[in-house]
């Protein structure tokens, strides 16, 4: 009794209103951003859209207001301002206000009539504008180039969750088998056990070779709860990526048979084709280059001097000024010129440093797919001639085994010989097993390299 409740909690119970297998074409529906795996890669996506949004807010209208007032021992003065400043590209900034002056100014020597005035400016930084750069839109380019890389970030590691996805779902369709296999060992002994059984209770044999039976149940039954353990957590460990508990997975799913792929001819040269197409950490290396190329042109502002124009227009309100006229304007011109240039030098120098680098690290990640693909269609020509090999195996094996059990039936071969013949039975069932996982997991290693998964690609 122990025995049949010890296997039927290990196998567990399996809804007889299941529907469906789950296939690999089942993966997909549970990678979306409710998933904690998938979010944390998605969310990064997020974060930098609105890193974009803060630059862009550097053209923001700003509204600009100031109030002074002050009376001191001897002198006396009030100033106030209000208005509009919208930054433009390029650097150039315009504006509008309207201002008051009266008494004497602690920073200026402004004075408005009783009405005030208003100005109308733009301040232009000359290089800038003759460059088509300056930090504003540095900032908001880098951001933007830097949201597209957010985006092949996001599918390079969907790109990965997908390949630990579907190893441990391989794994878990491995661990399956061998528990399939285990059972179907410990159902022989079983069988055997019943048999002897009824022999001993008529007397035609001795009580000594059921003790033997009973001791290969145990040993199997160790087996049978070894394999469960193994299969129960794999099933686990691959539910965690689905975000799906195991109760919901076994009321709608039934897991198939470990799947055999069909031999496939990889074209070393054909492969690295669609890998270049297809892996976006080699098209972030573009970015990076878009990065380098932003950054190089706002360097060379450096070598020049900061020069900025500024120009003002003035309008007194007082309608019946007849003393003065209305009209005002005001000039003005700033430069700076860093004479030693080391910041121009140094930037230009790192900025160098930086592309080569980048080559370096693409020129690095190139080697390493053509090493791995080149070891990944070794590997799989090998694994093709072993699981071959192995069926024809197996299927000898199960052979003399059959032969071995007619012979023990008929007398003419002990239970010692023929417990042998079935536990090498199953040692080789299980070496074809993890021949096809191996091959299944190598497949996958080439389809991570090549980044044909369905999500990511």
């Amino acid at each position: 009794m122990f025995r049949i409740i010890f296997i039927f909690t290990c196998i567990g119970f399996k809804s007889v209103f299941s529907q469906e297998l789950f296939e690999v074409d089942s993966i997909g529906q549970y990678l979306t951003k409710d998933n904690p795996y998938v979010y944390v890669s998605l969310g990064k996506k997020y974060v930098y859209e609105e890193k974009l949004n803060y630059a862009l807010g550097d053209y923001d209208t700003k509204a600009v207001a100031k109030y002074e007032e002050k009376e001191y021992p001897v002198t006396y003065g009030k100033y106030y301002t209000l208005g509009l400043e919208k930054p433009l590209e390029n650097g150039v900034d315009m504006s509008v206000s309207y201002r008051y002056a009266e008494g004497t100014q602690e920073y200026n020597n402004i004075k408005t009539s009783e009405d005030g005035e208003v100005l109308l400016g733009v301040k232009v930084p000359v290089i800038s504008v003759l460059n088509q750069i300056d930090k504003r839109r540095l900032d908001v380019g880098l951001a933007s180039i830097d949201v597209s890389k957010t985006d092949f970030q996001y599918k390079e590691s969907m790109r990965n969750l997908y390949y630990e996805i579907m190893t441990n779902y391989y794994r878990l369709l491995y661990t399956k088998s061998l528990l399939d296999v285990s059972k179907e060992l410990l159902l022989k002994v079983e069988k055997r056990y019943t048999f002897l059984e009824q022999r001993v209770k008529k007397g035609l044999l001795s009580e000594m070779q059921l003790i033997e039976v009973k001791q290969q149940v145990i040993n199997r039954e160790q087996i049978v709860l070894s394999a469960c353990v193994k299969y129960d957590n794999q099933f686990l460990n691959f539910l965690k990526f689905l975000n799906i508990s195991k109760e919901d997975f076994d009321e709608k799913y039934m897991l198939p048979d470990l799947p055999i792929l069909e031999t496939t001819n990889i074209n070393f040269t054909e492969a690295m084709k669609i890998a270049m197409e297809n892996r976006y950490d080699f098209k972030m290396f573009n970015n990076e280059i878009k990065k380098l190329v932003l950054s190089k042109k706002y360097i060379e502002l450096l070598k020049y001097p900061d020069l900025n124009v500024g120009l003002y227009g003035v309008y007194d309100l007082k309608n019946d000024s007849d003393s003065y006229d209305q009209m005002g304007y005001k000039v003005s011109v700033n430069m700076t010129f860093p004479i030693e240039q080391r910041k121009y030098s140094a930037n230009k120098l790192k900025n160098k440093h930086n592309a080569a680098l980048l080559y370096a690290n693409k020129n690095k990640l190139l080697l390493v797919l053509s090493t791995n693909l080149k070891n990944i269609i070794t590997s799989l020509y090998a694994l093709e001639k072993n699981i071959l090999n192995s069926i024809n195996e197996v299927e000898l094996i199960k052979k003399l085994e059959n032969l071995e059990r007619r012979k023990y039936e008929l007398g003419s071969s002990t239970l010692f010989i023929l417990n042998q013949r079935e536990i090498q039975t199953i040692e080789t069932q299980n070496k074809l097993l993890k021949y096809k996982l191996d091959y299944l997991l190598l497949h996958q290693q080439y389809t991570k390299e090549v980044n044909l998964y369905p999500i990511g690609s």
